[in-house]
């Protein structure tokens, strides 16, 4: 199932979803009018732990718990609009939020001990143009990461807001001001800032504008997980495939979601039909044990609910999800020249007897078509 397809079903035919998402953002005080100024009080104050307390706890009910990310994504996602209709390329991952760092407003006596702290640490490293100079160097990484820079810094920056009078979650934004640049995630690498700020665990997640560096965008997201590459094609990265000099792999993606498996030749060097069978046994294999489960995800119970959605008769109830459908049913029809029973067995619709009583029919299926082409027309 395409993932457009997937959190249609999710927002339009199981609407405890969405009265869950509003319902836990009235709970943990977290609004889209909140100013700047409220929305740093927000997460000091553990707001955001309290949300994923909240989306724990929400998901179990709703029984999907496969899709607490893409709750979490709907929490901080200002999608809904008049009328009950939803935008869903606003639904979007992290960064959650988007706010000025209150430390752009502490003045030159912040600034100064930032600066300090540089020049102190180019001193322990050994040199001269480092990190007071906005550099950065394999050094000062290795120190930082994979040594003890991380603790020794954390535990300066708390020492240092302490002197400076300011709030002592301030050592978080130390931190980050005191990082170069091009160097992300500094804050989140020291366990003695995590264990006296807990509440901070997921700081990566939220975007505080600062004058050195580029806010980082917001992907759009999907109940199997979040495009990050604003869906461009995935990358042909095949590690579970076995190497066959002169095949080459691809999984493409169009703008519906629709996916294409291919396989290219050398000619020079693949020369048999067997090869290329076997290479084309390769991929869909790939696709249904790797690929497959991470696009699609485990859909759990809100699809057997909707096929008890059916009005008496077992008429399907036409809707946003089920006109796609439809349009799929009517093009493979049409243009792929798919008879009934295989659309039914596509699509799971139940099969009935021929006058051979063999199962080669399904009224749903042409149900399906029936209205797939009337919508086509319409178009």
């Amino acid at each position: 199932m395409a993932e457009t397809a997937l959190e249609r079903v999710l927002h339009y035919k199981y609407p405890e979803w969405g009265d869950s998402v509003r319902s836990a953002r009235s709970e943990a005080g977290f609004s889209f009018e909140l100013q700047e100024h409220e929305l740093w009080e927000w997460l000091v104050s553990g707001g955001h732990e309290k949300v994923k307390e909240i989306a724990d706890r929400e998901v179990k009910k709703l029984g999907v718990e496969e899709f607490i990310d893409y709750y979490l994504c709907c929490f901080y996602s200002d999608y809904e609009r008049s009328g009950g209709t939803i935008d869903f390329k606003e639904i979007k991952g992290p960064p959650w939020v988007e706010l000025e760092c209150p430390a752009t407003k502490f003045g030159a006596d912040w600034q100064q001990s930032i600066q300090n702290a540089r020049e102190s640490i180019d001193r322990k490293l050994g040199q001269k143009d480092g990190l007071s100079s906005g550099k950065i160097s394999r050094e000062f990484l290795s120190w930082y990461f994979e040594g003890v820079g991380a603790d020794e810094v954390a535990e300066l920056a708390m020492n240092e807001v302490q002197r400076l009078g300011t709030e002592a979650v301030n050592s978080l934004l130390w931190v980050c001001c005191l990082s170069p640049t091009e160097v992300y995630r500094m804050v989140d690498r020291s366990g003695l800032l995590y264990d006296r700020f807990p509440h901070f665990i997921d700081w990566d997640r939220f975007a505080l504008k600062c004058p050195n560096r580029e806010v980082r965008r917001r992907f759009r997201a999907y109940p199997s997980g979040i495009d990050w590459s604003e869906g461009a094609s995935p990358l042909d990265n095949f590690p579970l495939l076995p190497e066959r000099p002169g095949i080459h792999y691809q999984i493409a993606r169009d703008v519906s979601s629709r996916l294409t498996l291919n396989v290219s030749w050398d000619p020079l060097i693949v020369t048999s039909e067997k090869e290329l069978a076997a290479a084309t046994r390769d991929l869909q294999r790939y696709y249904e044990t790797a690929y497959q489960p991470r696009v699609a995800g485990k859909i759990p119970g809100i699809l057997e609910k909707l096929i008890k959605q059916t009005r008496k008769g077992g008429r399907p109830r036409w809707g946003a999800v089920q006109d796609e459908k439809a349009l799929e049913c009517a093009r493979l029809k049409d243009e792929e020249g798919l008879t009934v029973k295989e659309i039914a067995i596509q699509f799971n619709f139940p099969l009935q007897k021929d006058s051979h009583l063999n199962l080669s029919q399904s009224s749903t299926a042409r149900r399906y078509v029936k209205r797939g082409r009337k919508l086509r027309m319409e178009k």
